[in-house]
């Protein structure tokens, strides 16, 4: 894994060549606006902008599903699955069950775990129990989980959400001075059994003034400052709609922000310390069903991926529980994994092949389009397209070679639960995918219906 810290990005320019030099036209449609002509142009010099590594996609899962056999070389379709995003990946094991009383994975659970990984060709962020477990029983687990696992282990994170353990795992008024005394005890008996071993955290739920202290008084220094970001929830409650979810850029800031500021705050180069959302979905408390299971979360999941990258962030982990709503990749009848609708938002992103990515802003067009300029790693430029409306299709018109081709990520509307395609195709049980990508049409137009996205790129 590539953990050298991103810039801010910083400067302003124009990117994307021909496309973000010239200007473009966009407007809502069934509304009496007409189109609007506007200069497409990135908010920074690509140049500028820190690399996204080839880890910054990730899946997060519960440390309980080591219990079972899923996480085995054994499960040929959710590697493949897995390798479809990226060979480069990152897993994330921690949730609830980490700091739950439980039974610790065997020596059995770790190898079947390591076969996985050789098997992805994925790394590993391993959450060791905190809420309930002892300092030596950490440090034992966190021996045998490097051993097994070896030079595919990034770091151990040491208690998961802790800013949310009281009153339930600890008591009332504990705080993060608290957590942090506990830290550094469980972090020196980890080092004890595993000299070599890195350190990520605070790994908070939502209480973003933990992670400065944190970052400037954990010893050893932590090599990734991680949070976790869920706009919506629980998923009981009625409140929680589609609406809602494509509208909560605002806590996205806010979450993002705290987080910066702390990385900031270590007097590293800029941006400081390495930044990684290591849990993250919809809907907190499994999801709801008829908002994280949609075409509507999976243009969430893309869009929030390409907003990372463009601040610097080097990766996100979407949650995933196979029976819930807001899993990525679930389970059908007879046990093998399918692809949901957030799979083909990451999938988005995993295809744009970005190496940088800016915002681009197209002046006067709609807010809800969210519009990313990409360099990929083939040296292909591409801009990513996301209608973030639910209800309101939009227009573009891009003044760009007509042989750029387009990767739509569409359904038949923002609530569909299934039938979502990238590239006109589903993902099979086994990774096949074939898309068929179109051409530009001769007037360079764009239509987005709702939640619909779209990949432009030039070739």
């Amino acid at each position: 894994m590539t953990l050298t810290p991103g810039g801010p990005p910083r400067g302003r320019r124009a990117v994307f060549r021909s496309v973000l030099a010239g200007l473009a036209s966009s407007a809502l449609l069934g509304v009496p606006a007409p189109s609007i002509a506007a200069s497409i142009s990135g908010h920074h010099a690509l140049a500028e902008v820190a690399e996204v590594p080839a880890s910054f996609i990730g899946l997060s899962y519960e440390t309980s599903e080591l219990l079972g056999t899923r996480l085995s070389p054994g499960n040929t379709e959710l590697a493949a699955l897995c390798r479809r995003l990226g060979t480069e990946g990152v897993l994330r094991l921690g949730g609830n069950s980490s700091d739950r009383a439980r039974a610790h994975p065997s020596p059995a659970a770790l190898s079947r775990l390591a076969g996985f990984l050789r098997a992805t060709g994925w790394s590993l962020i391993y959450g060791l129990d905190l809420g309930n477990g002892t300092k030596a029983q950490a440090a034992a687990e966190a021996a045998s989980v490097a051993e097994a696992a070896g030079a595919a282990l990034i770091a151990f994170q040491i208690g998961n959400e802790p800013d949310i353990f009281a009153p339930g795992l600890r008591p009332p008024g504990w705080s993060i001075p608290d957590y942090l005394a506990e830290w550094h005890g469980f972090a020196e008996a980890v080092r004890r059994r595993v000299p070599a071993a890195r350190f990520a955290g605070p790994d908070i739920a939502g209480k973003g003034a933990w992670m400065r202290p944190f970052a400037l008084h954990a010893d050893p220094r932590p090599v990734l400052l991680t949070r976790h970001f869920y706009p919506e929830g629980p998923g009981y409650s009625p409140a929680v709609t589609v609406a809602r979810l494509m509208a909560s850029a605002g806590g996205l800031a806010e979450a993002m922000g705290w987080a910066e500021r702390a990385a900031s705050a270590t007097g590293l180069p800029p941006p400081g310390l390495p930044l990684r959302m290591t849990e993250t979905n919809s809907v907190y408390v499994g999801g709801r069903f008829g908002v994280s299971d949609t075409l509507a979360a999976a243009a969430w999941g893309a869009n929030l991926m390409f907003r990372l990258a463009a601040a610097g962030w080097v990766g996100i982990n979407f949650h995933t529980r196979a029976e819930s709503a807001y899993t990525p990749l679930g389970a059908e009848r007879g046990g093998l994994p399918i692809a949901r609708p957030l799979y083909y938002g990451m999938l988005f992103f995993a295809e744009a092949r970005p190496r940088r990515v800016s915002l681009a802003t197209l002046r006067d067009s709609p807010t809800t389009v969210a519009a990313y300029a990409i360099e990929g790693t083939d040296s292909h430029p591409s801009l990513a397209l996301i209608n973030m409306n639910p209800k309101q299709s939009a227009r573009i018109t891009l003044p760009i070679p007509q042989d750029a081709i387009l990767l739509r990520l569409t359904a038949r509307s923002p609530a569909a639960t299934s039938g979502v395609t990238l590239g006109g195709a589903e993902v099979a049980n086994d990774a096949a995918w074939n898309p068929r990508p179109e051409r530009l049409a001769a007037n360079g137009v764009i239509d987005l219906p709702p939640c619909n996205a779209v990949l432009v790129t030039e070739r």
